[in-house]
């Protein structure tokens, strides 16, 4: 054999050292298909397991952010990740002065052109550097607010006719920067919009902090939107925001008064659906009477002692409507829901109510002959107790009108906060309303769900009781009994 120069020989090794390692790459590779077949998918496969990570709603804080957390697992599934813009059409940024303004801009900016030309799901909100939501005290924020929109604004309003979802729960000196961009296409693709605002004041009395902001007014897909006031801060600040009103078929209020209910009510003439969450302000002089015909469901919560929902109804006209939650109401409620029905004409089908008393529920019972489902919130044990017995009690008696003769599905959801000697829930008096509309002709009801959602938790039913249940469940109806998490029976 002929003895290679040095140099040749030098040349060889480093040929067979780079088969070893190709050979090596190769036996990795092997090795980890079959310990993780998955990687092995076809990219198309692989791509709509991917979408089919996507939570229901992508700004839900909850939710895992599947575009950044698939792309770490590997390279082949960052590129898989990378390629799809459904991944990036989602982003929820909080304002809180921790991460640098040069590291937002530029996620911003990867995101938004790695959405190439989806429909965009944007949230804007502020929180302090503990992760609370800044109030109306916190000045500090109110600069940051203002810094941050000179930054985020420039990047995020280019893309604005791809805006589909969009929540901007920030000061008002945050939409005081759009009035000058108004685009003159409109919003094409918007269809919800959340507007918050967490500073009272607007602009003082400079009348060029004061011009009207148009930019949401040329949106012709929105139906849904969300205003969210703070204590200090009433609907009138937002008038400065025209908002297309008419077209609307789903609005939220938050902290609105009664009396901002209905103003904003009779703007929305094409409503369908509308929830409120009353807050604490006091405001009933000029009170409107507005008549929603299209109107079908109507949610009023409750926060504070002079929130007043019978404020609202008593105001209102709404012969469509079949769906009405009512939240803590210290006020008469059964004369207003009869007076209601006997204004509107409509026929209530589902109804809510929050801690209503035993004989102010059967009394309003009493005006919804045909109520198909009843939701009971937010009772604790001691009121529920005696709600229950009270409508076992109705429910067994010989009157020949019949109480909610056409039920079928009946929710409770309740708590317990006491402690210490406290009697304990029985299940007896449940069972006995259950069995009654159970075997009621010609509408049995079929569906009955108690929901316990306090930490504090009374006993599971006992072996009798939980055989009166599945004796029940065997008739037909669909029995739940428990916690949030599982079921007791």
């Amino acid at each position: 054999m002929d003895i290679m120069p040095p140099d040749a020989r030098r040349a060889r090794i480093t040929k067979i050292n780079e088969e070893i390692a190709r050979l090596v790459a190769e036996r990795h590779a092997l090795t980890e298909s079959l310990t993780f077949p998955v990687v092995t998918l076809p990219v198309e496969i692989t791509s709509q397991i991917f979408l089919h990570c996507l939570p229901d709603n992508p700004l839900d804080p909850t939710a895992f952010n599947p575009s950044v957390v698939l792309g770490l697992v590997c390279r082949q599934w960052r590129d898989v990740a990378l390629s799809l813009p459904q991944l990036w059409s989602a982003w929820s940024l909080a304002v809180d002065g921790v991460v640098s303004d040069n590291l937002i801009l530029h996620s911003l900016e990867l995101w938004q052109s790695r959405s190439q030309n989806r429909s965009l799901t944007i949230r804007l909100y502020h929180q302090d550097g503990a992760g609370q939501d800044v109030t109306s005290a916190d000045e500090h924020w109110w600069q940051l607010a203002g810094d941050s929109a000179k930054l985020i604004l420039p990047t995020i309003l280019p893309h604005h006719q791809r805006w589909e979802h969009v929540e901007l729960n920030l000061p008002l000196t945050f939409l005081r920067t759009l009035a000058d961009a108004t685009p003159s296409e409109g919003l094409p693709c918007l269809t919800h919009l959340l507007l918050g605002s967490t500073q009272a004041d607007w602009g003082g009395d400079d009348a060029s902090e004061n011009r009207p902001i148009t930019f949401f007014a040329n949106a012709p897909r929105l139906r849904s939107l969300h205003l969210v006031l703070e204590a200090q801060c009433q609907l009138p600040r937002l008038d400065h925001v025209h908002l297309p009103y008419a077209q609307l078929t789903s609005f939220t209020g938050t902290s609105f008064s009664a009396a901002e209910c209905l103003t904003v009510l009779a703007e929305m003439t094409s409503l369908l659906d509308c929830v409120f969450h009353l807050g604490p302000r006091v405001r009933f002089h000029n009170l409107g009477s507005p008549i929603l015909s299209p109107l079908k469901s109507l949610k009023l919560y409750t926060n504070g002692p002079h929130a007043r929902a019978v404020i609202v109804l008593e105001n209102l006209k709404l012969p469509s409507l079949d769906t009405l939650l009512i939240g803590h109401e210290e006020l008469v409620v059964p004369n207003v829901l009869q007076a209601l029905s006997d204004r509107s004409g409509h026929t209530l089908l589902h109804f809510s109510c929050h801690t209503l008393g035993s004989e102010e529920l059967v009394e309003c019972l009493q005006t919804m002959p045909l109520l198909t489902t009843l939701e009971l919130l937010d009772y604790d044990q001691a009121g529920l107790s005696d709600v229950i017995r009270h409508l076992d009690y109705k429910l067994g008696d010989s009157d020949p009108q019949q109480l909610i003769p056409n039920l079928h599905s009946l929710t409770i959801e309740c708590h317990r906060r006491e402690r210490g000697q406290v009697e304990e829930f029985s299940y007896h008096a449940v069972l006995s309303m259950l069995r009654m509309m159970v075997g009621r002709v010609p509408t049995p009801l079929r569906r009955f769900r108690m929901v316990w959602t306090s930490s504090l938790l009374p006993r599971p039913p006992n072996e009798w009781e939980t055989d009166g249940f599945r004796r029940l469940a065997e008739k037909g109806m669909d029995i739940y009994v428990g916690s949030p998490e599982r079921s007791w029976l």
